[in-house]
């Protein structure tokens, strides 16, 4: 008997809840009688979530350990590290206002979000970095005030927006 998920509804959940439900019906089987889960989507799911959390955990790691090697400092590499759970807690923050659901899409474009803020603040570090040895006598205020005056438009450039894949309309009309 095939079940389906309705839509919007949680797989884990309720993959868990009909093999929970499969083994209380099981007791009042008849002697030799026994049930089997032919096909379950949810060890893909659950397979995929750990996939993309250890990916996560990755990318945290090599960021601050890059960022660290590259930068030769611990108070620079402190910026990309404190901006990787700050943009993941507004994300989901903004998805459960959204009343969106997590799925394994969502998870891969959080990973990818990641890897375009962290570059993000890594340039800006970098950039901030570059004005402090230039002139000794800049407070870091205004290094990072010069240095969002000159990366604040490229760096909204070069990040993809919601509408970067849509194409206008082109008139062939004449």
């Amino acid at each position: 008997m095939p079940a389906y998920l309705s839509p919007g509804a949680n797989a884990l959940a309720t993959g868990d809840a009909l093999k929970q439900a499969l083994e209380e019906q099981s007791k009042t089987f008849p002697d030799g009688l026994e049930y089997a889960i032919g096909y379950d989507t949810t060890r893909y799911v659950e397979v995929a979530i750990q996939q993309v959390t250890t990916s996560l955990l990755m990318a945290v790691g090599l960021v601050i350990l890059i960022t660290f090697i590259f930068l030769g400092d611990w108070r620079p590499t402190l910026v990309p590290t404190v901006v990787i759970p700050v943009s993941l807690i507004g994300t989901l923050a903004i998805m459960l206002v959204a009343d969106m659901s997590i799925n394994t899409i969502t998870l891969f474009g959080l990973i990818l979000a990641i890897g375009i803020v962290v570059d993000d603040a890594i340039l800006v570090v970098e950039n901030t970095d570059r004005h402090l040895l230039e002139d000794p006598d800049i407070s870091t205020r205004d290094a990072v005030t010069r240095t969002m005056e000159e990366v604040t438009g490229p760096t909204i450039a070069t990040t993809p927006g919601p509408y970067t894949h849509l194409t206008l309309p082109t008139n062939n009309a004449g």
